[in-house]
């Protein structure tokens, strides 16, 4: 196994100061490493299982974070100048004593920040003799900013999309999700005054690092405002729920027709008559001939 060790010495006034910069790759200059290649900067290892190129980017080690996290981590994240992208294979990250900031050993994480969120991975081996944490299996994952952080406080989901639209006779929602941890599975509930709601079919979580899209139909069509909410539950019991879609009542034209027309005796109505609930007769002088306050098969 070839190994590359980058570590950069900065002199100033003759004596030799570590910088924080691990290593650092001129802009225009593209480093390309192998697959299963270790590429190793201070105090963190990249094992890269497929073929993976560097175009002018540095490396540096810091105490705090860049991008803030909901998190407690360590005092201790590394930065990529330009994020690396499609990276797959193993990070290896090694800490001190004095950086866990009260965070137990056994409940650190590798967090990942790919330039728009965090990601926390599960697949860890964590060392506390060692002080290292080992995280596998990684794919596809975009690196701007590495770090550990406690594994109680992480996220389930992180909603990307949610909306609906009418449909035919039906209404399809949908929703969006990334970086899915725990997760057991989603219900879509629906309302129509914000109050009571009611649960609809439900889907099973996929449950890893990329971006997932859930789409289902509700084929109990109503006209008026509907409201819908989808409802996250974790493996062990807690819930959150997305932003809830409003859609506007439906309006369709209904046309009401009398048969025969005109007519002396007696008369049939055609057309949706489910929201008639009373029924004047008026002649042509303008005086009430008659009332049904009941739908009729036919009116006489």
């Amino acid at each position: 196994m070839k190994t590359i060790v980058l570590i950069f010495i900065i002199c100033l006034s003759g004596t030799a100061v570590r910088s924080q910069e691990t290593f650092n790759i001129m802009p225009g200059t593209n480093v390309f490493f192998g697959a299963n290649t270790v590429v190793s900067g201070e105090n963190i290892t990249l094992y890269p299982s497929s073929d993976l190129v560097l175009n002018g980017t540095a490396l540096s080690k810091h105490s705090t974070l860049l991008h803030t996290s909901v998190n407690p981590g360590v005092s201790r994240s590394y930065r990529f100048s330009s994020p690396v992208t499609n990276f797959n294979g193993s990070i290896l990250l090694t800490y001190f004593d004095n950086e866990l900031n009260g965070i137990m050993e056994s409940a650190l994480r590798l967090n990942v920040h790919n330039g728009t969120s965090w990601q926390s991975f599960e697949n860890s081996t964590n060392d506390p003799l060692a002080n290292t944490v080992l995280t596998t299996s990684l794919v596809n994952v975009t690196l701007a900013e590495v770090s550990l952080a406690d594994v109680a406080l992480a996220l389930p989901v992180q909603w990307k999309e949610v909306g609906a639209f009418r449909q035919a006779d039906a209404t399809k929602i949908f929703w969006t999700t990334e970086n899915e941890t725990n997760v057991s599975h989603y219900n879509v509930e629906r309302s129509t005054d914000s109050h009571r709601w009611t649960k609809l079919t439900g889907s099973v979580a996929a449950t890893n690092r990329l971006t997932q899209r859930y789409e289902i139909t509700d084929y109990d069509q109503q006209k008026g405002t509907l409201l819908y909410r989808i409802r996250q539950a974790d493996n062990d019991g807690k819930v959150s729920y997305s932003k809830i879609i409003t859609l506007a009542a439906q309006h369709t034209s209904n046309t009401i027709a009398l048969f025969p027309n005109p007519s002396t005796t007696t008369f049939k109505l055609t057309g949706d008559v489910s929201d008639i609930t009373r029924l004047d007769l008026y002649s042509s002088a303008g005086n009430l001939v008659k009332s049904w306050k009941t739908v009729q098969t036919v009116y006489d």
